[in-house]
């Protein structure tokens, strides 16, 4: 086990075991996947609302050309 001193917590042989320059390097990384994550969450955001849009068309679309088929008004009446 090492010990603790002002830099943290240091190894059986005295150097520093998270040195500064390392945890700026960790958080450096955690940002950029952070963003890359959060940029594939808007895009995902956005087809998915884009999808259930078309969905949603498409189902009153549907029921209203169902409705026209079974009120026996033809498929080309208003």
């Amino acid at each position: 086990m090492g010990t603790w001193d002002k830099r943290g917590p240091v190894g059986l042989e005295g150097e520093a075991v998270v040195t500064e320059e390392m945890l700026t390097a960790m958080g450096r990384e955690a940002f950029r996947f952070l963003m890359l994550r959060r940029n594939w969450l808007i895009i995902n955001g956005i087809v998915l609302a884009a999808g259930i849009g078309l969905l949603n068309y498409w189902l009153v679309a549907g029921a209203s050309f169902l409705n026209r088929l079974i009120r026996f008004e033809g498929v080309g009446g208003v």
